[in-house]
């Protein structure tokens, strides 16, 4: 800047700029609190930890401007979602694709190539940017940028979609196959987060929402996916069978003691819902506090198959998830939640409504890689397996449901009984 308009610095530093005289200030940080901010600039959204933007947020007002960048990084993060928001037009937020035809450096010197053979002999996926081009941009492919790009594909390999998108979904491709769809699973959250933001539910804390108020009138079931370790997460969750829908979740990174006892606490409330606990890892612990020291009377069994103790013989406890049953238990949950395939956005209904936003995000970053269900590295699949367990339990007592109401003369349509899961 011209010396006459510089403003006098009141701090120079690497990580932030002070204009004492004019009461202004630059800074860059990880995260933002307590801190009135007037403009903020996100840098690498998708990469960024949720936490942090999060935490930033609150410090933003309505009259604040905010902008950000980012190249894509999987799906399910907080830069995705609030993307994938602006781009139905159902935030403040305004979006714009940059994608690298647009910038004149990324081309190659033709040298002594001849352009005609290049564009002559263009690849099928290279014909198909020109078309792209063409059509949503008005421009023109040219020789130089195809050898740039058929370089960079060369360097970038299987990363070259995401990091030199063509067309916005590329930005965000995975390295696994999505198991989930992951345009209803945005539909779903929105709806959640739409239920979310109004404060339908009934409580909500830390570690837990009551989506609804616990009653005595109607049948609930329960899942609960126990932790691996420090890392993860115990989760419950409850379904009201009757009504359709989810009733709670607890979701808490907690020793397994904890975990037992809030289970028993929350699954009596909900009339003594049938509860079905993961016997892997802590769960082992967990079903002997159920059983042994708060004497839970509504614990699942699986049939045909018993254990001995103190010689004397037992059904199994727990739900046991191997390689076969992690199978039809995801299956069936993605059913559950999405229909059929064939069945459009526009179109599906979950089996029961689903309120529980983490349900859904980690839906957008569970794979099918081979033949292992999983979450994407360094995310988390906990809220999946419980409200799986608890769908499996469902399915037994959506039947009886079912039934007593049509003893009754109720005349209902559900989707358990016209599927014959």
């Amino acid at each position: 800047m011209p010396e006459r308009l510089k403003p006098v610095l009141g701090e120079d530093s690497q990580k932030a700029l002070q204009f004492k005289y004019i009461e202004s200030k630059i800074f860059i940080s990880l995260n933002v609190r307590s801190v009135a901010l007037h403009n903020l600039h996100i840098s690498e959204w998708c990469f960024c930890k949720d936490t942090e933007i999060q935490a930033t947020m609150g410090a933003v007002s309505p009259e604040t401007n905010v902008s950000g960048e980012t190249t894509g990084n999987g799906v399910g993060n907080d830069g995705y979602i609030t993307y994938q928001d602006a781009k139905l037009g159902i935030s403040e937020y305004k979006t714009r694709f940059v994608y690298w035809p647009f910038q004149e450096d990324y081309r190659l010197p033709l040298n002594e190539l001849d352009p005609k053979k290049i564009m002559q002999n263009l690849k099928p996926e290279e014909k198909k940017l020109q078309k792209l081009m063409k059509k949503e941009y008005n421009m023109v492919l040219e020789p130089e940028q195809v050898l740039y790009r058929r370089q960079a594909k060369r360097k970038l390999k299987t990363l070259f979609p995401q990091e030199m998108p063509e067309v916005e979904e590329d930005c965000f491709m995975t390295a696994g196959l999505h198991f989930f769809d992951l345009k209803k699973l945005m539909a779903l959250l929105r709806e959640a987060k739409e239920w979310d933001n109004e404060e339908k539910y009934y409580h909500k804390d830390d570690d837990y929402i009551c989506f609804e108020a616990p009653n005595r009138k109607d049948v609930f079931v329960a899942g609960a996916d126990t932790s691996e370790g420090i890392e993860d997460f115990n989760v419950l969750k409850i379904i009201n069978v009757t009504k359709k829908r989810e009733a709670f979740v607890f979701r808490a990174r907690c020793g397994f003691k904890r975990f037992y006892k809030e289970c028993y606490k929350w699954c009596s409330r909900y009339n003594f819902a049938y509860l079905g606990v993961e016997d892997n890892n802590t769960g082992h612990a967990v079903l002997m506090g159920l059983e042994e020291n708060l004497r839970y009377p509504r614990l699942y069994k699986e049939t045909n198959k018993t254990r001995i103790i103190q010689g004397k013989i037992k059904e199994k406890l727990g739900w046991h998830t191997d390689k076969n049953s992690r199978v039809d238990l995801c299956r069936d949950l993605k059913y559950a939640i999405e229909e059929d395939d064939d069945i459009d956005v526009e179109h599906f209904a979950p089996v029961f409504t689903i309120y529980d936003i983490e349900l859904l995000k980690e839906g957008l970053t569970f794979i099918k890689k081979g033949d292992k269900y999983k979450a994407e590295e360094g995310k988390k699949d906990d809220t999946i397996f419980a409200t799986g367990i608890a769908f499996q339990l469902y399915k037994i007592h959506s039947r009886r449901v079912f039934q007593n109401q049509r003893n009754m003369g109720v005349i209902v349509a559900t989707k358990m009984e016209s599927t014959n899961l």
